[in-house]
Parts: C-alpha cells; sequence; structure tokens
C-alpha cells in the first residue's frame, strides 16, 4: 500500500539492464585496451591515440561509479520494502524516526533523510515530519449512539 509498485519494478528493471551493460562495456573496453597493448607494446604514442583509449579511460572511470550507484539504488529499495512492511503492520497510525532507527540500527537523521527522498522515489500515503511519520491508511470505527450504525473513518495524513 505504501511502495509505488509499478515504479519500483521498472527500477529494478533498470538496475538489472544498466549493471548488464555496464559490466559488458567494462570487459569489452579493457579486453581492447589489453589487445592493444600486447600488439603494440613499446609504441606508447600509438596506444595513446587509438580510438579505443578515450572509451577505455571513460568506462575505467564511469563504470565503477555506475555499479555503486546500482548498489545504493538496489539497497534503498530494498529498505523501502523494509519500511512497507514496518508500515503496513503499525496499529497506530504514526511511527517515530527514533523507532525506526532503534530497528533498523541506525542514525534517526538518516532514516528521516530515506523517508523524505523515498516519498519522492519509491513509496506514497505518509507524510514525514517532525520526528515522526504519519501513516494515511489508518482506519478507525465508530458505533452511532442512537442507531448502532458502525462508520469506518480514514485518518488523512
Amino acid at each position: 500500500m505504501y511502495l509505488k509498485e509499478k515504479l519500483v519494478k521498472v527500477l529494478k528493471i533498470k538496475n538489472a539492464v544498466l549493471a548488464v551493460y555496464t559490466i559488458l562495456s567494462l570487459i569489452v573496453s579493457v579486453s581492447w585496451e589489453l589487445y592493444l597493448v600486447v600488439r603494440y607494446w613499446g609504441d606508447w604514442f600509438t596506444i595513446a591515440h587509438a580510438r579505443a583509449t578515450p572509451d577505455f579511460i571513460f568506462w575505467v572511470i564511469a563504470g565503477p561509479v555506475i555499479l555503486l550507484i546500482i548498489y545504493i539504488s538496489k539497497e534503498w529499495i530494498g529498505d523501502a520494502y523494509f519500511y512497507n512492511s514496518y508500515f503496513e503492520g503499525d496499529l497506530d497510525g504514526s511511527v517515530t524516526d527514533a523507532e525506526l532507527a532503534e530497528v533498523l540500527g541506525r542514525n534517526p537523521h538518516m532514516v528521516a533523510f530515506q523517508l523524505r527522498l523515498f516519498r519522492i522515489l519509491y513509496m506514497k500515503n505518509y507524510r514525514n515530519a517532525g520526528g515522526k511519520t504519519e501513516l494515511a491508511s489508518k482506519t478507525c470505527t465508530c458505533e452511532c449512539v442512537n442507531c448502532g450504525a458502525v462508520i469506518e473513518k480514514n485518518f488523512p495524513y
């Protein structure tokens, strides 16, 4: 209920495709540059000015950075799944950042940062402010004193 399911699935697929593309590009780039070094051993000018050298330099620098971003994205998606399950199991309709930080073993400021960021990226239907997360899905049942009818009321953020 709190996850943007379709978006999370798209982001998971994006991570997988980008990881495969990055790893293949790194392999091809490094192997081609190694071929150039072996083929033109001692002729460093030819190796340095070959058409493959700029791509090699790019992928040696950008490849690990892209893989690190993919890893962080994967970890954040896992955290979003945890927050989703924790919110769905909550009965009060509100959770404090300190409570989540204690469960996760993290700093409450990091939890608050993640909850604000995840509301934009991965999650919905809650509001995080003042060290407290208010959930939108909690309902309260009230019984009419006159007729006995049961009314369910959704709490807004």
